[in-house]
């Protein structure tokens, strides 16, 4: 209860301002609430960037900037070539074609010296050969093939991962290999003699390229060379990591080793780090679509910015670098590079906060694409969850701001019960933006998928993306029904000789009572009233019916279950006319979509996919911030489940009736839409007929029941209910106590 009692006082205090207070006594009046209810507040944002993009007109695999020069390295007409352009109006000064020729090459690092000579390293996959090369100042191409590279005689699998100058004139090369076991000192465990270990070896040579010495990381016990970089200082730092940490470590000219000092960068279990990049005091990494630095000096990481608000994908960095109070980056956006440079100062452009509790990865590719293209509006997004924070902390940090009207412009609502506010005008209708927008007018949306989310006739979220939710069987067994309350469904599987465990499709993670629960909770609590019914007839015959259900799994697999007629019905999901086509060939027949009994009308339920997005009330920019929803809701559907707009939607229907076609070797081959796989029984399904997509179309349009799942709400009725499960309480006790708490509950959110 203690997380209900935070959210308690902070909803009870915060009602007396939502309708009367300018935004800014919101806000304090949250910083108020926030002391009382000990909720720790987010850090403060980064600073916001001036963004200015030039278009490379090329698609680089490596690049480097020297001063105002872009270097970039491609694959062109199956020959590397070397394009110079001016980094501020990607006018090409030259282009330097390397004598090679083949299928299988690629870039593999690009690099500049202090003089402003370019190594190129060339990889060749068809043999694992590699070469360098080097363009002097005056673009004169130079093969470096007296590249020496010492004791690998014995190994395999080379490759030269990355070159790198240093400001004494050395050459540093990293390089990957397999060597013998019998050749590697200082192994953490034994090893077989004649067993191949891959190691990272750093060769350090001198102008003339010869080598002075090399120090190697083998790549066992968790340990691995993940970046290697010359500092602006002149040293050359490697960036290992193990199962515990990032770390860097320098090499010791002198004692031509690594030095004794490792210093840790970040710990291992927050994700992978991307894209090393030298500045004078440490350096800058990228990881989980974040811009970190590192300060040697006081080995301490600071958050910088969040890529996706600049428009720019991590993987699709090539370079990153720092130019005094400016950051630059080359990527490659989309099959074209760019050169991106961020700098302090003020933005010319409207600023739209996005606030979520993850970022996901559908919204970042929207946020990133959105940036990218939009030159007068930016997203700027704040993401509530913390590395190594508390998930349901975070939770209440934007339950909280959306009370007291602190809210970011945008915000991702799944987590929240936003119906309890519908009539607190905390979020904007979605209604009165497309009532003059031409692009995405109410009429374009599916109507069933809208109807199902109105709250008192207002659409305050949307998702580009839905799934239904739903119960069948075969038609020829259990008649044409369309929605059946409990009893009747009972009846159905009386009249085929069957009880409830013939149903097939509960989830294992879950009582059975949530699944029941959370397609029904619309029939049991009024949202704009708060008012429940939990001790009606309805609800104690779903708690007897849960208490009794013991089915649904075989020990013979579904498909046999089926068609030994031991499996009636099941429940599940259908994302699409190929799951459609699955379940009649299971059920051998055409399907009857019963819906779940404890859903009205035609007992089918509609989910959003993708994230929900709503705006805020409080926002002084609402139309700019219906212009990224709206971007959103048209360009965020991932082909998975069903798309919300009727255009795509039909398109999709289209889609499922066409033939894939795949030609390999000279032979075309149909491809299957999908298939199904259990034991020895597998089978796939092609296009469908036209009353297959009919099906769909009829089970979307009857479709007009919401998918909730309230984890509060659904942890209390499992909780009571439990006590009569066990047969500690009867059922009118239990049901008494769920209304109580129930009621209490939703007394102290908004009421």
């Amino acid at each position: 209860m203690k997380k209900h009692l935070i959210y308690t006082i902070a909803l009870i205090i915060s009602c007396l301002f939502l309708c009367s207070c300018k935004n800014t006594e919101a806000e304090s009046a949250g910083n108020d609430i926030q002391d009382m209810v000990n909720i720790e507040p987010i850090p403060e944002a980064e600073s916001i960037y001036q963004t200015n993009i030039i278009s490379l007109n090329k698609e680089h695999s490596a690049a480097e900037i020297v001063g105002d020069v872009v270097y970039g390295g491609a694959i062109s007409n199956s020959s590397p070539v070397v394009t110079v352009q001016d980094k501020n109006t990607g006018k090409i000064i030259n282009e330097i074609t390397v004598p090679m020729s083949g299928e299988a090459l690629g870039i593999q690092s690009l690099a500049s010296d202090n003089e402003g000579n370019i190594y190129l390293v060339v990889c060749n996959y068809t043999d694992n050969g590699t070469i360098v090369w080097k363009i002097d100042t005056a673009g004169t191409l130079h093969e470096m093939n007296n590249m020496v590279l010492e004791d690998t005689m014995n190994a395999q699998s080379q490759s030269i991962k990355k070159i790198a100058a240093g400001t004494d004139g050395n050459l540093y090369l990293w390089c990957e290999m397999g060597i013998p076991a019998a050749e590697i000192e200082n192994l953490p465990y034994e090893i077989d003699a004649d067993v191949y270990v891959m190691v990272d070896r750093i060769y350090v040579k001198n102008a003339e390229l010869n080598t002075l010495f090399y120090t190697q990381v083998p790549a066992i016990g968790g340990s691995k060379l993940k970046y290697f970089y010359v500092s602006k200082r002149g040293k050359p730092v490697a960036v290992t990591s193990d199962d515990e940490g990032i770390y860097i470590r320098e090499i010791d000219l002198e004692k031509r080793a690594f030095g004794d000092e490792t210093k840790q960068i970040a710990d291992s279990d927050e994700g992978e780090i991307e894209t090393v990049a030298v500045t004078e005091d440490g350096l800058l990494f990228s990881r989980n679509g974040t811009l970190y630095m590192y300060n040697l000096d006081s080995n301490k990481t600071d958050n910088i910015l969040c890529w996706a608000t600049y428009g720019i994908e991590q993987s699709d960095i090539l370079y990153i670098g720092e130019n005094n109070n400016s950051i630059e980056v080359i990527d490659t956006h989309e099959g074209v590079s760019g050169y991106v440079n961020l700098s302090k100062g003020e933005v010319n452009k409207t600023v739209i906060t996005l606030g979520l509790i993850q970022l996901t990865q559908d919204i970042q590719k929207a946020v990133i694409d959105f940036n990218r293209s939009n030159p007068d509006v930016m997203i700027n997004i704040k993401t509530y969850y913390q590395e190594d924070g508390d998930f349901e902390q975070s939770v209440e940090r934007l339950k909280l701001d959306v009370v007291t009207g602190s809210a970011p412009d945008i915000m991702e609502v799944s987590m929240i019960n936003y119906e309890m506010l519908a009539d607190k005008g905390v979020f904007a209708d979605l209604y009165k933006f497309m009532q003059d927008d031409r692009d995405l007018s109410q009429d374009k949306i599916l109507s069933s998928v809208r109807e199902a989310y109105e709250i008192d006739g207002q659409l305050l979220n949307m998702a580009p993306g839905f799934q239904l939710y739903t119960v069948w069987g075969n038609r020829n067994k259990i008649g044409n029904h369309k929605g059946v309350t409990l009893n009747e469904l009972m009846q159905i599987l009386g009249e085929n000789g069957k009880t409830i465990d013939a149903i097939y499709g509960f989830s294992m993670d879950e009582p059975v009572l949530t699944t029941l629960c959370t397609f029904g909770m619309d029939e049991f609590i009024n949202w704009e009233t708060g008012e429940c019914e939990f001790t009606g007839d309805y609800f104690k015959d779903l708690l007897r019916f849960a208490k009794e259900y013991s089915g649904g799994y075989t020990q013979t697999g579904v498909s046999q279950a089926i068609a030994e007629g031991n499996i009636l019905l099941s429940i599940g999901v259908i994302s699409s006319v190929a799951d459609y086509q699955i379940q009649s060939e299971l059920y051998g027949g055409e399907l009857t979509f019963v819906g779940y009994p404890t859903a009205g009308g035609s007992g089918t339920a509609i989910g959003y996919r993708g994230s929900q997005l709503a705006i805020s009330n409080y926002s002084d920019d609402k139309g700019d911030a219906w212009e990224f929803v709206k971007y959103y809701m048209q360009n965020g559907w991932d082909g998975q489940g069903f798309p919300v707009f009727q255009d795509k939607f039909d398109e999709a229907m289209e889609k499922a009736r066409q033939k894939d076609m795949e030609t390999v070797d000279g032979v075309t081959y149909e491809l299957p839409k999908g298939y199904f796989s259990e034991g020895s029984h597998y089978f796939e399904v092609f296009n469908a007929e036209p009353a297959d997509v009919e099906a769909i179309r009829n089970l979307v349009a009857d479709a007009g029941n919401r998918y909730k799942y309230n984890t509060d709400i659904l942890g209390i009725i499992n909780e009571e209910a439990d006590a009569y499960f066990k047969d500690q309480k009867p059922i009118d006790e239990v049901a008494g106590i769920i209304q109580s708490r129930v009621k209490l509950y939703l007394d102290e959110q908004v009421r």
